[in-house]
């Protein structure tokens, strides 16, 4: 069993930990919405890049999935940075600060 993982998935931290006992300073985090939602949600992302197309693609798996809020000044509100990618959009949100 790998020491990290539990029945309800793994642990970021820990993950984070063994990869910087390892050595490593900066990693990239890619995957989909359950194991990007891990990550934000234990709160040690720094920067989350978001692309939106210009698709309709119908229901679907979330591509976050959060703790639920009651009132949107609950809602992380992040500094971000927006770049075109042709049709599709890039958000670079700075999860370290908030925009206002």
């Amino acid at each position: 069993m790998i020491p990290f993982s539990s029945a309800d998935g793994f642990d970021p931290r820990i993950v984070l930990r063994m990869l910087r006992e390892a050595g490593y300073r900066r990693v990239l985090i890619e995957g989909g919405g359950i194991t990007v939602s891990r990550f934000v949600q234990a709160g040690v992302v720094d920067r989350l890049h978001v692309t939106v197309a210009p698709l309709l693609i119908g229901s679907g798996r979330p591509a976050l999935t959060l703790t639920t809020i009651q009132s949107l000044d609950q809602a992380l509100r992040p500094r971000c940075r927006h770049f075109r990618l042709g049709e599709d959009i890039l958000f670079d949100l700075d999860l370290r600060t908030r925009a206002f």
